[in-house]
């Protein structure tokens, strides 16, 4: 009842006293009939549904500002059992001071820790052994791919120099397509580095048309003139347009970097295979590849 109190007060003064300021009493006496239309229940009802509330919360911020010091075995036993193993060692946290998204800062921050706790485990440990074992997997396939190529390359051609001549220009390729990389800042990630294996894999045939239409003609001028650049360059298309219908679902799979590489890789091999068959052609006096 100390609000209803207050408030009858606040109507009391309000008719008792009066400004000479005929403008500030024409206020006075608008405010006193709105006043006067506030019923008492209302004004219970404003009270429980603010003044008790914001009571409560002031008594809880004051209990919050005076809370005594928290003692480990004050925390609930949930928690306490996330901390400490069964056989009573504690759980610690290393906090990197630096962001280690960079690769070199992960690895110099798991060293350091690792030099101190060679059994230390987490997300960052766990992210940086997947990473590693993506990087073998990478170079075991690329080793394979370009292995496995050169041996079927060297078994029906029947050549030792072929197998070569049709890998550099692929090798251009996977080259040039990092660099290119780089300059769009795409960097390469664990999604899509194992995508450069399959430049070997769907560039080859292209070097095999053009070497084996070279050792029929024999000449470069003829080469050039005939239908294999064409189909090559035609060729070139054919994989965007599955891969544009497969990246409209699965552009997150692998960034967009298959497709790059196709594209690339085929252009190069149109436009470097042929002064490569050339060079080797004059370096072996003209007797083919």
């Amino acid at each position: 009842m100390e609000l209803a109190d207050g408030f009858a007060q606040f109507k009391k003064a309000l008719r008792e006293n009066s400004f000479e300021d005929s403008d500030l009493d024409h206020a006075r006496v608008r405010l006193l009939g709105e006043v006067a239309r506030i019923e008492p229940i209302l004004l219970e009802e404003w009270q429980s549904m603010v003044i008790s509330g914001l009571v409560q919360e002031l008594d809880w911020l004051r209990r919050a500002i005076l809370a005594e010091e928290i003692r480990f075995d004050d925390l609930p036993a949930s928690l306490r059992i996330r901390l400490v193993s069964s056989d009573g060692d504690y759980l610690s946290t290393a906090i990197p001071a630096l962001d280690i998204s960079d690769v070199t800062e992960l690895s110099r921050f798991i060293e350091e820790v690792r030099a101190e706790v060679p059994f230390a485990t987490g997300r960052p440990v766990l992210e940086w052994g997947v990473g590693n074992v993506v990087v073998n997997s990478f170079l075991w396939a690329l080793v394979f791919a370009v292995v496995g190529i050169g041996t079927v390359l060297t078994v029906f051609l029947r050549r030792a120099l072929t197998p070569v001549l049709v890998l550099i220009p692929l090798a251009l390729t996977a080259l040039f397509t990092v660099a290119v990389a780089v300059l769009i800042d795409m960097p390469l990630n664990m999604a899509n580095i194992l995508v450069i294996p399959l430049i070997f894999g769907l560039g080859v045939d292209n070097g095999i048309h053009v070497v084996e239409r070279f050792r029929r003609s024999g000449a470069v001028a003829e080469l050039m003139h005939s239908s294999t650049p064409r189909a090559v360059v035609l060729s070139t298309f054919k994989p965007p347009s599955g891969l544009f219908a497969a990246l409209t679902f699965f552009a997150s799979s692998r960034n967009g970097f298959d497709r790059v590489f196709v594209d690339v890789g085929r252009f190069v091999v149109a436009a470097f295979l042929p002064y490569l068959s050339s060079l080797v052609a004059h370096v072996s006096g003209g007797c083919g590849v």
